[in-house]
């Protein structure tokens, strides 16, 4: 047919090539070559393939048209077309039209057969910016290219949660899914399966690295897609170039069983001990309700505990800091003097320290007293930039400079990400892979367009880019993701914005510190100088810094004034200028943990463990970057730390709260459960999950079977150890007294305790029994009292008790009284009036008959009785009318007592 049509003539064999994959083994490749006659007018149209087994052709758009004229030279299209593509109907048309239409008809045939799930929206963006000619449609997913990519936007897909009254210990078998029932996760797995319906292949591009591996894992699992063939897209650097180059040599998913293996391993492992732990300590009354443990939580804590205890058990020692002052000839000329410094610190004590008196020497010691010069050295140095920035160091910076949380720091840098400001946060690495070099390059020449100091320095630091070793580039170090640097549009928006809002502190520091690691060292002379007085030392220390480098970025100058230069050798006589100055110091327990130098404590937790092999899987730390500003939101929500000066600000010092203490200890000493407390456990985990990921199955069952153990031992310890004298839980009304972190309106103000009120503003009828109903209602819980304007039906009361004091007094007055809900108003009664009795509460109300008569307003008040001011909760001053005895309605003032509520048991 194709002879037939198109009057051409195949010049090239046939070849049938199958493939070694199972699922298109059946498949055949024909390799067409038609050369077209001089004759015949033909649209000249290339079309390339990357072709490599064992994946399928991937088609690129048409890079050349061009029409051929008669009488010219032979014109060829060369072509990869799949044998059983959909069936194409070819109508008597041009030449050019055929060969269109024929081509067009193979890529459409050979579109959707690859489904690529990277796991953010920003990296699926990049990947199709990067291949070119994809379409974005309206759900958000692009296609193009034989290819569809879709964003999974992170974690979907989570274990279902066993119902609370289920039997411990909990081993679920098999593990089921669901949907994380947070923002449009439900939406995007519908998507997913949507476009898996059409495709044959799936690619997996989400982070290279464990937890992208169980990302993907889990959501082919859920979707049942496990028959489907699937290779993966490894990704550690996202230029356009590498990601083309990761396309063209995708791993088989087989390759990756191991490492998804162990990532499943793990996830199950927090997973058991985390809701077998939490539950039998809750069940067993060791945990109030809502409480939690587990593998990263709970050694977290322990580290606050710890150093609490440090400081409750520390013992202040005294020592003496004696300040002396020399002159290096005549006492009148002050340019001459400088100032030593001598410690009888226990560390620094000398033998001589001992049995000095130095406060009877300072009596004695005269200015004049000859000494001489022991040591005077000086030295210049350099500073290095610091590295550049993962999370951690994001966040431990903004404390220092801005004090911001943690969380805050990582909210911010997530909207700056999604704003497209930055690279990805969420990372631990401090490198840029090495074909960066030419990026970051690119970056600082397109913002170095002014001629102002700024631009100067940015020309600088472009032409430093050449000279980063792998202290910046280094493939090696570089994990699921590269160190956070502003894009093109974080620098422009930093050099052009003076804001002083949270995001562009973020970005500003961001940006100083990928600026500053291109440019020269600081340079520092440190000058030292030992003076020797009657056989004891003063010590003289003093740092200067004399070239800026880097800190020029980061706002530094140099110092105004710079200090003498002069040294003085070995052996010269010095003078004491004024007599001694003693200062009684005191040494000082640890401090307490900020957010901040937690952060660091879980980053570097590796170093208190002495075991080498444990020490050395612990180098990441407990946690990851991501989970660790999470972590301690827990800890606070759930009352484990509180603000250690009584505020009610996260960013202060934090301590632990007693029933912390108290849960901590037990599980070390009583329950003899310390690796729960202990990074250790992490460190043990992590050895045995990098051997699963080199294919030893063997440590796999040895991997469940010490999971299966740790659980089993928390939930017999729990319910078997009996409590200790004493132990109660905290009280119910403290339980959630601090809710949650919300940010103050203002710049500078820092984060405050919102406290969670248990009554709700939206009402609901309120129970028969209830004296006070609240604002809007939903139904307050049982030991509530909420409060509202609108009335709901009274309490029954007895008929002995079925009048107040006032009505009372009213009616032995004569006047009339009557009823009503609390939030009608009386005529008689004064707006004022009316709104204290609302905000009282009350169910009742005097409505005294109007008169109809001018009324008489008299401003006496009777003091009340004593018993009724003692019953009532509150009293208010009311007017009321009524008649005298000549017929006129009077107006005067009244008592209104209102009874105290009676208060609900406490729980």
């Amino acid at each position: 047919n194709l002879v037939q049509y198109w009057h051409v003539r195949v010049s090239a064999n046939l070849e049938l090539n199958s493939w070694k994959h199972p699922s298109v083994a059946r498949s055949t490749l024909t390799v067409i070559y038609f050369q077209m006659l001089a004759q015949q007018g033909v649209l000249v149209l290339n079309l390339r393939c990357s072709l490599g087994p064992p994946q399928q052709p991937s088609f690129t758009q048409p890079t050349r048209y061009g029409q051929s004229r008669l009488g010219k030279k032979s014109s060829g299209v060369s072509f990869f077309v799949w044998q059983s593509y959909p069936g194409v109907a070819f109508k008597r048309r041009s030449r050019a039209s055929k060969v269109l239409a024929f081509a067009g008809a193979a890529v459409a045939g050979y579109a959707g057969t690859k489904l690529v799930i990277a796991e953010k929206p920003r990296v699926m963006e990049m990947i199709a910016s990067a291949l070119g000619g994809m379409k974005k449609k309206a759900e958000g997913y692009f296609e193009g290219n034989g290819l569809l990519i879709v964003a999974a936007s992170g974690h979907l897909i989570n274990f279902q949660s066993a119902p609370w009254n289920s039997p411990l210990p909990i081993f679920p078998s098999p593990f089921k899914l669901e949907i994380i029932e947070q923002g449009t996760a439900s939406q995007r797995i519908s998507i997913i399966k949507k476009l898996a319906s059409r495709a044959k292949v799936l690619v997996n591009a989400c982070d290279a690295g464990r937890e992208g591996e169980l990302i993907f894992r889990r959501i082919v699992q859920f979707l049942g897609l496990e028959g489907m063939p699937s290779e993966r897209l490894w990704l550690q650097s996202m230029t356009s170039a590498a990601i083309r180059k990761a396309m063209q040599t995708c791993r088989p998913g087989k390759e990756l069983d191991n490492l998804a293996a162990a990532a499943i391993q793990r996830a199950q492992a927090d997973w058991l001990v985390g809701i077998n732990g939490s539950r039998a300590l809750v069940g067993d009354s060791w945990l109030p309700r809502g409480y939690s443990v587990g593998r990263v939580m709970t050694p977290t804590l322990c580290m606050v505990t710890e150093r609490e205890k440090e400081i409750n058990n520390f013992k202040p020692k005294p020592y003496l800091k004696v300040h002396a002052k020399f002159c290096t000839g005549e006492l009148t000329k002050p340019d001459l003097r400088y100032e030593g410094c001598h410690s009888t610190f226990p560390e620094e004590c000398q033998e001589a320290d001992k049995v000095t008196d130095w406060r009877k020497l300072a009596k004695i010691w005269e200015p004049g007293l000859e000494g001489c010069i022991l040591e005077d050295t000086r030295k210049e140095w350099s500073e290095r930039p610091p590295p550049l920035v993962n999370l951690s160091e994001l966040q431990r910076g903004c404390h220092k400079q801005f004090n911001m949380t943690p969380q805050q720091t990582l909210d911010s840098a997530q909207e700056l990400y999604l704003s497209k400001l930055i690279t990805y946060p969420r990372t631990d690495s401090r490198h840029l892979p090495a074909d960066y070099k030419s990026h970051c390059r690119e970056l600082l020449s397109e913002a170095s367009s002014s001629d102002d100091a700024l631009g100067k320095l940015l020309k600088q630091a472009a032409a430093g880019v050449a000279g980063a070793g792998s202290a910046v580039f280094n493939t090696a170090k570089v994990g699921d993701h590269f160190a956070i640097i502003p894009t093109e549009l974080g620098i422009r928006e930093t050099l052009e914005s003076k804001s002083q809002a949270r995001n562009a502190q973020v970005l500003r520091f961001i940006v100083r510190q990928f600026i500053g690691i291109f440019l020269p060292p600081a340079k520092y002379i440190t000058s030292t100088r030992v003076t020797e007085l009657e056989g004891h030392r003063f010590r003289t220390s003093h740092k200067e810094l004399v070239e800026l480098g880097y800190l020029e970025v980061h706002g530094q100058k140099l110092p105004a004034s710079r200090a003498s230069s002069e040294t003085l050798g070995k052996g010269s006589k010095v003078f004491l200028a004024e007599k001694l100055h003693i200062s009684e110091e005191e040494t000082r327990p640890p401090l307490r943990f900020t957010q901040a130098s937690l952060l660091t404590e879980m980053e570097t937790c590796s170093q208190k463990v002495k075991n080498s092999d444990v020490k050395e899987s612990l180098q990441g730390g407990l946690g990851t970057s991501a989970t660790r500003a999470n972590t301690i939101e827990k800890l606070l929500a759930q009352r484990y730390l509180e603000p250690a000066d009584g505020q009610k600000k996260a960013n202060g010092f934090l301590k632990p709260t007693d029933h912390a203490m108290k849960i901590i200890e037990q599980l070390q000493s009583v329950m003899n459960l310390s690796e729960l407390t202990s990074p250790e456990l992490t460190g043990h985990w992590e050895t045995c999950l990098r051997h699963i990921e080199n294919g030893d199955m063997n440590e796999l069952s040895r991997f469940e079977h010490g999971v299966r153990n740790i659980v089993e031992r928390i939930v017999k310890q729990s319910a078997s150890v009996p409590k200790p004298h004493g132990w109660a839980l905290p009280q119910a009304n403290k339980l959630g007294a601090y809710k949650s972190i919300t940010e103050s309106t203002s710049r500078k103000a820092s984060p405050t305790w919102k406290y969670a009120k248990y009554t709700s503003r939206k009402a609901t009828p309120g129970r028969k029994n209830a004296k006070y109903t609240s604002t809007k209602a939903t139904p307050a819980r049982k030991h509530t009292k909420s409060t509202s304007t609108k009335a709901t039906p009274a309490r029954k009361t007895s008929k002995k008790s079925s009048i107040s004091p006032v009505l009372a007094m009213l009616k032995d007055e004569g006047v009339s009284t009557k009823t009503t809900p609390a939030r009608k108003k009386s005529p008689t009664v004064s707006r004022k009036v009316a709104q204290q009795n609302n905000d009282d509460t009350s169910t009742k109300v005097t409505k005294v008959t109007p008169a109809k008569k001018k009324s008489v307003v008299s401003n006496k008040l009777a003091k009340p009785s004593n018993e009724d001011v003692m019953q009532a909760d509150k009293t208010t001053v009311g007017r009321t009318k009524d008649k005298g005895a000549s017929g006129e309605s009077t107006t005067r003032l009244v008592w209104t007592f209102k009874k105290k509520p009676e208060r609900a048991p406490a729980i």
